[in-house]
């Protein structure tokens, strides 16, 4: 009995806990071999699946070099009508000026502090916990998440995972544009 109960609580241990340092060498070296920005996008997308199985994910980002502008949109487990009121170039951009102003910016921390504004009553309506920025000299986006699977919230290991894992992203973003 002991042993079954020693093998579940590993298997329990595994499926709901991580190693953020193996997580993150795991995503680099995966994203070092995208050829497009979808398969960087798609690597970000399976590794935050992965590790905190949330119930929803987006990235939203603008490349502004000087030849061309171009804007990326991805989307998981969104409703339709989510993604409507965030195809708004007016709800995205309060977003995106709020979480700029920052680093990555928990909603629960905006209801506390700006419990009216429109960019806190957009996130909520999405009921999107986390907002990401994603920056380089030329890019500008954000990644927005839902719940994490056990409903605990995020713990300050995996916002600095996460932040940590949007970065490298950014810049293979770029790369492959």
């Amino acid at each position: 009995f002991l042993r079954s109960l020693k093998r579940v609580i590993n298997q329990l241990l595994s499926k709901y806990s991580y190693d953020s340092t193996a997580v993150y060498d795991s995503f680099i070296s995966h994203v070092s071999e995208a050829k497009t920005y979808d398969d960087v996008i798609e690597t970000l997308f399976t590794t935050i699946r992965q590790t905190f199985d949330p119930d929803k994910q987006a990235i939203f980002v603008a490349n502004f070099d000087q030849r061309t502008e171009q804007v990326i949109t991805h989307w998981e487990n969104f409703s339709d009508q989510d993604v409507f009121l965030l195809e708004n170039e007016e709800a995205i951009n309060t977003i995106l000026d709020t979480v700029s102003a920052k680093d990555t910016l928990l909603t629960q921390q905006l209801i506390d502090t700006k419990p009216h504004t429109p960019a806190t009553v957009i996130l909520q309506t999405l009921e999107v916990e986390l907002c990401i920025p994603l920056q380089t000299n030329t890019l500008a986006g954000l990644i927005l998440v839902g719940k994490k699977h056990d409903k605990n919230g995020y713990t300050q290991e995996d916002l600095t995972l996460l932040e940590k894992i949007v970065y490298y992203a950014s810049l293979n973003i770029k790369r492959t544009l």
